[in-house]
């Protein structure tokens, strides 16, 4: 079983804003999926790809079986860039045929390190997982091709630019993406923010008590929204089940949203994608007001 903490619950707009602790437990996650030859008929499609991409970004194709199911490209630049995959028809990549994938299931984060494409995919804490040749994995960083799976699709990550390309021996291409992802030294500013005291607070409108968000709750990512699944509830109908996401990239906190409906918005009446939290920072997500500040 896994168990998850909601770190605080907002009223709806018409009552007093309230804050409480409570644990949601989840069902057993689903055994990782058997290996598949479904790469091998789809390498020539995926490679061919990436090759007429030669800006630095990542390919993210969905297959389900042998059947490509969509694609998404993003940009790396040195500024973090987000996408969404799920059922929605608001996300970045929807997959509407799908019915065990959650409206709103894999965050993609890319950005460029050290002239370096690095991506993380991050579950959105939904039932069905995200999973790797190791496991079900809450959060997976990768510089390289990387096999992921969920709901019964597979997605295959490719970075692209220069010196990226897949082998082009589709047996060589497929050893490759299967890999574990490997494991990387963190920077600098994710040993600040891991040590005693380091974080963000939260506040919730203007009744709410600050909340402390340690470094741990943004590596994996502190889920805002409407659905029992967050960390942050807001039963609001202007807020999506599963709204927007803080979570920290290469040590850095960001604000992210998840595709929602009615969007988030940053206090200057900018529509936020992937916002670099700063305190005083100010977000309307729904009729709620979200407020960071330095810790």
């Amino acid at each position: 079983m896994s168990g998850r903490t909601r770190i605080a619950r907002v009223a709806g707009h018409a009552g007093p804003e309230q804050a409480h602790l409570a644990t949601m437990v989840f069902g057993a996650a689903p055994p990782s999926p058997a290996p598949t030859d479904s790469y091998l008929r789809l390498h020539r499609v995926i490679r061919a790809a990436c090759l007429e991409e030669t800006r630095p970004g990542v390919f993210i194709f969905a297959a389900h079986r042998d059947v490509p199911t969509g694609r998404l490209w993003l940009a790396a630049t040195e500024a973090p860039r987000a996408g969404t995959l799920g059922r929605h028809e608001s996300v970045d990549l929807p997959i509407a045929s799908e019915a065990a994938l959650s409206l709103r299931h894999v965050l993609f984060v890319v950005r460029l390190v050290a002239g370096r494409v690095r991506f993380s995919a991050i579950d959105l804490e939904t039932p069905g997982g995200l999973h790797t040749r190791g496991g079900a994995q809450r959060v997976t960083e990768s510089e390289r091709p990387t096999l992921l799976r969920t709901a019964g699709l597979s997605f295959f990550c490719v970075p692209t630019g220069p010196n990226s390309a897949l082998p082009v021996d589709a047996f060589d291409a497929r050893r490759l993406l299967e890999e574990p992802p490997r494991s990387r030294q963190p920077s600098l500013a994710e040993l600040f923010l891991r040590r005693p005291g380091g974080g963000l607070t939260m506040c919730l409108g203007d009744q709410v008590l600050p909340l402390t968000v340690d470094a741990a709750m943004l590596e994996r990512g502190v889920l805002i929204g409407q659905q029992e699944r967050c960390d942050v509830l807001i039963p609001d109908r202007f807020v999506s089940r599963v709204h927007a996401v803080a979570v920290t990239i290469e040590g850095v906190p960001y604000l992210v949203d998840t595709g929602s409906t009615n969007g988030t918005w940053h206090h200057s009446a900018v529509q936020v994608k992937c916002w670099k939290l700063e305190d005083g920072d100010r977000f309307a997500v729904g009729r709620a007001t979200v407020e960071w500040r330095s810790s």
